[in-house]
């Protein structure tokens, strides 16, 4: 049997990419040795309001000059072409309704976002269908890795399914039916795509928060003023 692909999905609005999207995904690249990550805006993010979201062929180009110097880490317009809200399961069996049978998916996502997975729509589909790769928070101090674990186990177990367990040996939490969670610690990056915003808004610099090229395309297109 071919050896599986590991492909990531790593959505979000991206209003814009900064630097920390960048390198929290190529730190869960390398846990996970993903071949391919796929950044995929959202049209119409179903947990988020659209106040100040920047059109989406602008955050697409956007995440396009952003990813233009690593091969393994591709922009997609999948959630743009698709009318409506942006729910995950419909993007997931996208994915994989376009991939062969020996792909693995692994759906990349913070820890708070995980942490309201309970409310979103067909969320135990969602978790039969692919692999969580749940990154720690950004900006937590005094944390330890086995915190984070703890933290993830809790919501796990009380709110999703009491049969995922912990395996040490292979980093994850399993279940018989749903597919694997993997917490990934993620060294923090002190930047957001408010700060961004912000910054942009009051004419500062954000040439140390977002790549260089992002940042002369929001210039050009009078983005977030």
């Amino acid at each position: 049997m071919p050896e599986s692909r590991r492909i990531g999905i790593f959505g979000g609005t991206f209003n814009p990419i900064h630097n920390g999207h960048l390198s929290a995904c190529r730190q869960v690249c390398r846990k996970l040795e993903l071949q391919r990550v796929y950044f995929i805006p959202s049209a119409l993010p179903p947990h988020k309001g659209t106040r100040q979201l920047a059109a989406g062929h602008h955050r697409l180009a956007m995440i396009g000059l952003a990813l233009d110097q690593d091969p393994c880490l591709r922009a997609s317009d999948l959630e743009l072409k698709r009318p409506g809200p942006s729910f995950s399961i419909d993007t997931v069996r996208s994915v994989k309704a376009a991939s062969d049978e020996n792909t693995c998916l692994y759906f990349i996502i913070g820890l708070d976002a995980f942490l309201s997975l309970h409310t979103w729509r067909s969320w135990r589909q969602l978790l039969a269908e692919t692999c969580m790769a749940v990154m720690s928070r950004p900006f937590q101090e005094a944390q330890s890795a086995g915190d984070f674990v703890k933290q993830l186990e809790t919501y796990l177990c009380y709110k999703l399914s009491l049969a995922y367990e912990y395996h040490p040996e292979e980093e994850c939490f399993k279940h018989p039916v749903l597919m694997p969670v993997y917490p990934v610690e993620v060294t923090p990056v002190d930047v957001s795509s408010s700060r961004v915003r912000e910054c942009l808004r009051k004419g500062l610099p954000v040439e140390t928060m977002v790549p260089e090229a992002v940042a002369a395309y929001i210039k050009n297109k009078g983005l977030y003023r």
